[in-house]
């Protein structure tokens, strides 16, 4: 199993009961019908009779998707949200404590500005596509760039995840 995918291990509330750790590893990118076969295939399997089943575990998938966590549709949904736009958009629901996969999704599109190394490397590109061609050459190297970033970043919400900053606006 690939613990990088979106993924949930489920096991058996019976079996853990009696000091039995039951379970396995499902990949939730595969859809809500697999995650009910393989959930199926653990109760059958299970060497304590039960039918209480609990997500102990998860990977790759946003923080409030948790044991109690019921909604396998909405699970399997948040895996192809992810498996397609990667692990930034589990950071950015996280961040912005929005559950609702229609509207991290949509506010990623319409406000994602994509990533730099830090937020003033960021302001630097921006302030040149933007004015750089305004400016002659000369007096480039009196643009205090640390002070438009500082001053700019009141308008963005900046996420650091992978070894960059991500960056979108706040409107």
């Amino acid at each position: 199993m690939n613990l990088d995918k979106p993924s949930i291990w489920v096991g058996t509330y019976a079996a853990y009961n009696n000091g039995i750790l039951h379970g396995a590893w499902i990949d939730c990118t595969l859809g809500v019908d697999h995650i009910w076969d393989e959930i199926n295939k653990i109760l059958k399997t299970c060497p304590e009779q039960g039918e209480e089943y609990g997500i102990f575990d998860i990977s790759a998938l946003p923080k409030f998707i948790d044991e109690h966590s019921t909604d396998f549709e909405n699970i399997a949904v948040w895996a192809e949200a992810l498996e397609e736009h990667g692990e930034i958009i589990a950071s950015l629901a996280n961040y912005l404590g929005d559950e609702d996969i229609e509207r991290v999704l949509e506010f990623h599109e319409n406000n994602y500005h994509g990533s730099a190394n830090d937020f003033e490397e960021f302001a630097e590109n921006f302030f040149d596509d933007v004015y750089g061609h305004e400016i002659p050459e000369h007096l480039k190297f009196y643009i205090d760039y640390e002070a438009f970033a500082r001053d700019l970043e009141h308008d963005y919400l900046t996420i650091r995840f992978d070894g960059e900053c991500h960056v979108w606006s706040n409107s």
